[in-house]
């Protein structure tokens, strides 16, 4: 598996235009967790601030084309899908 950020932004419209609560917007990371599981991809959290209209989901998957397709299957909209990798202090000391 590999890591993907993606991000949703108001000012790139893809995080709603309308005020969103910090319960509408779970209510609607339960759907796209369900869409993600159909797809062979696991979710592993978003950062959100609602009132700024951004968030940044952190994404294992086998590709991105899984990640986009998680996506496409709820409707929700990104602005970018980055491929990561995690780097700290202890997986330099472990490579």
């Amino acid at each position: 598996m590999k890591f993907f950020m993606d991000e949703h932004q108001r000012e790139f419209d893809s995080f709603p235009r309308d005020a969103v609560t910090d319960e509408q917007f779970a209510e609607t990371y339960k759907h796209f967790e369900k869409a993600c599981a159909e797809e062979g991809v696991l979710p592993m959290g978003s950062h959100v601030n609602c009132q700024h209209g951004r968030a940044y989901c952190l994404i294992a998957a086998p590709d991105e084309h899984a990640v986009r397709r998680a996506h496409e299957k709820v409707g929700l909209p990104f602005n970018k899908i980055t491929e990561i990798k995690r780097i700290t202090s202890l997986d330099l000391l472990l490579k």
